[in-house]
């Protein structure tokens, strides 16, 4: 069984579904109808996607990220350089240690968000004051 549908197309979206329907040699009724088949088909896909749930219930404090974008990744990047730095400073003024540049990184990390513990057999944690969970 099929149904007839009428819908009102601006100029606009005709001239573009027209050119797109000349381009894959189909007429307009075929484009539209291939289109919303394709629109089920996506639909349909998103109903086993376990992110869907959440979608709307996660709040930003910053809702202008898609037009200061380039700030907070310029923002970011200088943050992520400083630490970057720093790590290499610590490297630097314990020598006499093993550390790589990870765990230098780590360190710096855990310093700037105050935590003391890490989830780690690495007995550099230790070495540098923390408390490893894992021996």
């Amino acid at each position: 069984m099929s149904k007839t549908l009428t819908i009102q197309l601006s100029d606009e979206l005709e001239e573009k579904l027209l050119i797109q329907s000349k381009k894959l040699n189909l007429s307009l009724e075929e484009l539209i109808l291939q289109s919303l088949a394709k629109s089920i088909k996506l639909i349909d896909s998103y109903e086993d996607d376990p992110i869907l749930p959440l979608l709307g219930t996660l709040r930003f404090e910053n809702s202008d990220v898609g037009e200061n974008h380039d700030h907070y990744l310029t923002e970011n990047l200088q943050q992520e350089l400083k630490i970057d730095i720093a790590a290499w400073d610590l490297l630097k003024t314990r020598e006499d240690k093993t550390w790589s540049l990870v765990d230098s990184t780590s360190f710096i990390v855990m310093k700037k968000f105050d935590i003391q513990e890490a989830l780690t057999t690495d007995h550099h944690f230790e070495q540098a004051g923390y408390i490893r969970l894992l021996k």
